[in-house]
């Protein structure tokens, strides 16, 4: 009632429901996959279970977090929206970021700064530069030759079309793709920063290539895979 009070379409992030977190790990040095979190909230039967499940995903999510405390830690985001989601839930929620150095550092160092590279780096940001106009995760994947975000499935459905409809599974497959599409760019961006040298990228490209075809990986990693053919072909650049 009040974000139709106030003509608001979309609502902001504290408005919002978390059912499912997608993330990975990323080794500090080869930047390799090393590990991940994939996790969807069970369909609930009332809006008490649904908050109760939120809350346990999102304790879940930080535990996953502090896994690695002992390695450099940097969150990488296509455009720094949905930790904002995260962290708003959290206080609805009342829980505590276990992460000293995250929740509790402000200024221009700390990781809510956009300017804190070494800490939080918005991958969309950097690409467009001072420019006004961000470029679409989707747009920049399909420019390198990375398949694009799953067909049929944008963000501006899952709560209409995917949510209401149970459609659980199909919700964490996207958020998994996207995650997997950002860790592409996120290679790229690196290659180009000088960061990762030719040979570094040719075997982070096979190892992720190769990750998305191991036995057992969902569908839609292997279509992630074969839709990508010119991106995993320019190891021989």
């Amino acid at each position: 009632a009040i974000l139709l009070q106030k003509n608001i379409s979309f609502p902001p992030p504290i408005y919002h429901t978390v059912i499912s977190i997608c993330a990975l790990f990323i080794h500090p040095e080869t930047y390799a996959i090393k590990d991940g979190f994939k996790k969807t909230i069970p369909t609930p039967k009332s809006y008490q279970e649904l908050c109760l499940a939120e809350a346990q995903l999102l304790k879940e999510f930080w535990d996953f977090s502090i896994k690695y405390r002992d390695h450099s830690r940097v969150w990488y985001d296509a455009r720094q929206s949905d930790l904002p989601v995260i962290e708003q839930r959290c206080l609805r929620h009342l829980l505590t970021c276990p992460i000293p150095e995250y929740a509790q550092e402000s200024g221009y160092d700390s990781y809510r700064s956009k300017f804190a590279l070494d800490k939080c780096f918005d991958l969309c940001h950097f690409i467009a530069g001072n420019s006004p106009s961000r470029v679409g995760l989707d747009i920049i994947a399909r420019s390198m030759g990375l398949a694009g975000k799953m067909t049929g499935m944008d963000g501006s459905l899952v709560a209409e079309k995917y949510f209401q409809s149970n459609m659980w599974e199909t919700i964490e497959e996207y958020c998994a793709v996207d995650v997997l599409i950002t860790y592409g760019v996120f290679l790229a961006v690196q290659k180009f920063r000088g960061i990762l040298d030719t040979e570094q990228f040719k075997e982070c490209l096979k190892n992720f290539e190769k990750f998305l075809l191991q036995e057992g990986k969902p569908a839609s990693y292997q279509a992630l895979a074969e839709n990508s053919r010119e991106f995993f072909n320019s190891v021989g650049r």
